[in-house]
């Protein structure tokens, strides 16, 4: 009984060493995407998509997510620099800023999350349907990840993730189907 203290400790250091050396076999990188048909010409998507003004009404990052949460909007909402800044008990601090942004294509962006910590580059794509009229929307993130932890964390991603996603898409779809002509729209409140 008296000798079982360094089995026991080799024991915890051989676990400690595969885990370790398990991560480094892991993904680096993890990218989440969803899809989703909506009855909608690009343009009138775009002027939702386009607009940060409007993601608080669709995105994960919203007041339905965190109703402490204080959105900050810089420069204008549907070109490459806009920027989309939040800060709540529930959804930290982020800051996502468009990269580039085509009424044809989509809107590319950078997203910081947990004061810069954690950085990812995003996407929403327009892409053609089956069916006129409508638009196949592709919403996507991806990250690097980082050490042993964070190698780990990133099986979950997609499970985390992809139902807020596809909850934003499907929101994004109601509001863009239900609303009349798309730019027409009144602005929310504080613009």
């Amino acid at each position: 009984m008296r000798n079982l203290g360094p089995l026991l400790g080799f024991v915890l250091l051989a676990a400690v060493v595969a885990l370790f050396g398990a991560s480094w076999l892991l993904p680096s990188r993890v990218e989440v995407e969803r899809h989703e048909l909506i009855a909608a010409p690009r343009e009138r998507l775009h002027a939702w998509v386009g607009d940060l003004r409007r993601w608080p009404e669709f995105a994960p990052w919203s007041e339905r997510a965190d109703p402490t949460a204080v959105f900050r909007f810089e420069g204008p909402g549907d070109e490459a620099g806009a920027v989309l800044a939040w800060r709540g008990e529930r959804l930290g601090e982020g800051r996502l800023t468009v990269t580039a942004s085509d009424p044809a294509k989509g809107l590319w962006y950078d997203l910081s999350l947990a004061g810069g910590r954690r950085l990812w580059k995003g996407a929403v794509r327009y892409l053609p349907a089956g069916s006129p009229g409508a638009t196949e929307v592709v919403w996507s993130q991806a990250g690097e990840l980082g050490g042993v932890l964070a190698r780990w964390q990133g099986l979950a991603v997609d499970r985390a993730l992809g139902p807020a996603l596809e909850e934003s898409l499907e929101r994004l779809a109601g509001l863009v189907e239900g609303s009349p002509a798309g730019p027409d729209r009144p602005k929310p409140p504080g613009d």
